[in-house]
């Protein structure tokens, strides 16, 4: 598990620091998707909690 998340963040931090100088802080929004995929798709975990 370790492993994939350094997998998924060396991607991020290089697609963050090129697109950057173009787009600024807007880069966010390219990234936005995975977090909200993440909680959307951990979600069923919570409900199943109890």
């Amino acid at each position: 598990m370790n492993a994939i998340g350094f997998a998924l963040t060396i991607p991020a931090i290089w697609i963050t620091s090129n697109l950057w100088e173009t787009q600024g802080v807007w880069v966010t929004l390219w990234l936005l998707p995975g977090p909200i995929l993440g909680l959307w798709s951990m979600r069923r975990l919570n409900s199943q909690k109890g």
